[in-house]
């Protein structure tokens, strides 16, 4: 291992000259800019590196273009000191990895900018890992490629993975987008944090509010323009408030569906807006409250006297091994922080399904057993009562692991997707996928796999980062 820092000036991340030691970062390295904007093209980054962007008394940039890639094995931390610091991508940039948000600076923010490519065509930031935020006021936006000019309506992060606002002691800090968000991926708010949406949110996103175990003080959720957010909200709790700007209504209603729930917002007989929650909430559970801000833009309030949750969320994660040809799932986030350390035999792949598992009070939660097939080495997994108790009774291969199960749904809910299950003939085995293409191609390619239905329905897409 290496480590390279920037001389600071502006520049091409692969000239090798502008690298101290002399060299363009290599797997492994740690690569340290200080000052200057750099700008890495294409396949310029190597997998396996740690990408330290530092602002310090002028803004530093990390831009990333032409189909530049962030491996999965790569973390970019972007960090504002005495200034801004900004990771920009311009054209398509795709993330497999971390990148995190940080601030040292009182009065500095953390970018990451979707700039608009030369001309002005759009450009897109597609995250299928992690970008997260800890002790930061980070802000996804988007910029034209001419100062002084709007920038493409079109330019948006699409984000089929996580995106954490992560709590730290004491702070009361945000995160703002100011471009559309897409995909069906999850945002996460930690306690004490403040999410605000001032461009469209799509229908494949859940925004959940972390649990109170997390960290301390209140969660906001601010909506600028909520006639244009379509997400689905979960975990939403006693501690956490939804505000909505600048929205004329003159009346509310409240309609239960499928563990669904949703806040109609109303005026003159149109709807203006609605706020979708996951779970059952009554008109008992939610109040609203208006008041004017400081810059007279109206402001409406929802709270739920739904007491907090003090169990966080868990996910489904899925590896390929690579001496068997089988696959391995786990929703225990020790077991696949040891799995990652210690098997290298098992790949890491997209998982299709459990972004984000039920509650346990969710009305329409079934419980996913796990089992331990100790002939094969692999697991089982059923969400039917009567087939775990005829596995118990005349399966002693398959050992029950009941720490290792995690709680789907039994109905198909807005945002799930069908998890199916096909048992493998050759090797005895099960496999699962949420994917419909990737079930379309077993179907018509691997006789192999028998096709058994639908096995359950699972809340989005999960990445391995």
């Amino acid at each position: 291992m290496t480590s390279r820092t920037w001389n600071g000036s502006n520049g091409a991340y692969s000239n090798a000259a502008d690298w101290l030691p002399f060299g363009v970062p290599v797997s492994g390295d740690v690569a340290t800019i200080n000052s200057g904007t750099v700008t890495a093209t294409g396949t310029d980054l190597a997998p396996n590196v740690l990408t330290n962007v530092n602002s310090s008394a002028s803004q530093t940039e990390l831009i990333l273009t032409n189909n530049a890639a962030i491996a999965s094995g790569d973390q970019i931390t972007v960090r504002a000191g005495g200034t801004n610091a900004a990771l920009g991508a311009v054209g398509t940039v795709t993330n497999t990895g971390v990148v995190s948000l940080a601030q040292s600076g009182v009065s500095t923010n953390a970018f990451l900018v979707v700039q608009d490519q030369p001309g002005g065509g759009a450009s897109t930031f597609i995250n299928n890992g992690m970008i997260e935020l800890s002790n930061s006021i980070g802000v996804l936006t988007a910029n034209p490629s001419t100062p002084g000019t709007q920038a493409n309506e079109n330019d948006q992060i699409v984000n089929n993975g996580i995106i954490a606002l992560l709590p730290s002691a004491g702070s009361q800090l945000g995160f703002v987008n100011l471009l559309s968000v897409t995909g069906i991926g999850s945002l996460r708010v930690g306690a004490g944090y403040r999410l605000e949406f001032n461009r469209a949110v799509g229908a494949g996103q859940t925004v959940f509010f972390e649990p109170r175990s997390t960290g301390s003080g209140a969660s906001v959720l601010q909506l600028d323009n909520p006639d244009t957010f379509a997400a689905a909200v979960a975990g939403f709790t006693a501690s956490d408030s939804i505000q909505m700007t600048s929205l004329p209504f003159t009346s509310t209603s409240l309609v239960n569906n499928n563990g669904l729930t949703t806040l109609t917002f109303s005026s003159g007989g149109s709807t203006v807006a609605s706020i979708k929650l996951r779970g059952t909430y009554t008109t008992n559970d939610v109040s609203f409250s208006t008041s004017n801000a400081v810059n007279g833009a109206v402001v409406t309030t929802i709270n739920t006297s739904v007491p907090d949750s003090t169990t966080a969320p868990t996910s489904v994660y899925r590896w390929f091994d690579t001496l068997f040809g089988t696959h391995f799932f786990t929703s225990d986030p020790g077991e696949r922080a040891t799995v990652n350390a210690t098997r290298s035999d098992l790949k890491a792949e997209v998982n299709d399904f459990g972004t984000v598992n039920p509650a346990a009070n969710d009305p329409n939660s079934e419980v996913v057993y796990r089992f331990f097939d100790n002939v094969h080495g692999t697991h089982f997994f059923t969400a039917s009562q009567s087939e775990k108790d005829t596995i118990l009774g005349t399966r002693p291969d398959l050992i029950f692991e009941p720490s290792s199960s995690f709680l789907e749904h039994a109905v198909q809910l807005p945002g799930d997707v069908a998890v199916y299950r096909f048992f493998d003939s050759k090797f005895g085995t099960h496999f699962y996928t949420g994917d419909e293409n990737e079930r379309s191609t077993i179907l018509a390619s691997r006789p192999d796999l028998v096709p058994e239905g639908i096995g359950f329905y699972g809340p989005g897409q999960i990445v391995p980062i």
